[in-house]
């Protein structure tokens, strides 16, 4: 992973009742291996890095998980602040989706939706682009969905999440944050309110 120490990422091994993680460096990766009885998720965020109101946002990262078994589930986290976020899914089985977390509320945003941009166990170039209020999610090079996002202000964050008992291996790799700012409404006049959402992110691209 991209710099480790400039992110502060935690190391070592946790455990609490039936759920058990250990993270370490290992083979240039960010490696969590994850067992969970209840399908209890880990979230960590960057602690030195708070993305501020009226900026634009770029997050990468390089995903690798198991080949369909175990199932897990991983991805990036934006916007967190005060325990609520948006989690963008990248799933061992080649689905992606991009949840909410209001204090514990889950809510769907964007179901889980195949992709077949990469094979199954390959690494996953994810990235996640915010700019004057829309949100696009990049996989393997493809812009895989968008969706309207009023603030990505707040913390960015690694999650995994296992759907089994088993123990699981994610991978996190060349993780890298980039922020601007935003460069306005005069700029994204193509898709303004005007527009029809489905058509809005064609003319942005």
């Amino acid at each position: 992973i991209a710099e480790p120490e400039n992110f502060a990422l935690p190391l070592g091994d946790t455990q609490e009742g039936g759920f058990t993680i250990s993270r370490s460096l290992a083979d240039g990766a960010y490696r969590w291996t994850i067992q969970s009885a209840d399908g209890r998720y880990s979230l960590v965020t960057l602690p030195n890095l708070t993305i501020p109101s009226g900026y634009s946002l770029r997050a990468e990262v390089d995903l690798q998980m198991p080949a369909f078994d175990p199932y897990v589930c991983s991805g990036l986290v934006f916007g967190e602040r005060d325990g609520s976020f948006d989690v963008f899914l990248v799933c061992s089985d080649r689905t992606y989706a991009l949840y909410r977390n209001e204090s514990g509320n889950w809510a769907e945003l964007i179901p889980f939706t195949t992709f077949l941009s990469a094979d199954p166990g390959d690494r996953v170039s994810t990235i996640i682009q915010v700019e004057n209020g829309w949100a696009d999610f990049i996989l393997a090079g493809e812009v895989v969905d968008s969706f309207r996002i009023s603030d990505p202000s707040g913390q960015i964050g690694l999650f995994a999440q296992p759907m089994s008992e088993k123990p699981t291996t994610v991978d996190f790799r060349n993780l890298r944050v980039f922020v601007a700012p935003s460069l306005g409404e005069a700029a994204s006049a193509a898709a303004g309110a005007d527009v029809p959402d489905d058509l809005a992110p064609a003319l942005r691209l």
